[in-house]
């Protein structure tokens, strides 16, 4: 596939599955290891991207008043999270969730739109 991409000059986006494992620790946000068949994966990509909504993993209705407080802090709030990058750095972007166009946005650019 990489050779393919290379003689034709195009990109090749992959999407993964991740193993459950995440799921499993105290910090929920994935890792290269969640990636399933994650050996292969991470010697030929590029560049790997991954999000993650910590919201979901809050319950709004509990009866801890911090919980609750970062439910609504968190709530349609993502992190892209650039966990293998070839041609530059490492960083986590914020992003704005929109469910009713189900799209992302950079946070930080919110508010010029």
């Amino acid at each position: 596939m990489v050779r393919l991409a290379r003689e034709n000059d195009v990109a090749v986006l992959l999407l993964s599955q991740l193993s459950r494992e995440s799921e499993r620790r105290d910090d929920k946000r994935p890792l290269l290891s969640d990636l399933r068949e994650s050996g292969t994966l991470e010697q030929v990509a590029d560049a790997v991207f991954m999000v993650h909504q910590e919201w979901l993993y809050l319950n709004p209705e509990s009866k801890h008043e911090e919980v609750k407080a970062s439910y609504r802090k968190a709530f349609n709030v993502a992190d892209l999270l650039v966990r293998k990058n070839k041609h530059g750095g490492r960083c986590d972007v914020k992003l704005s969730w929109n469910p009713m166009t189900a799209t992302y946005r950079n946070a930080s650019l919110k508010d010029r739109y």
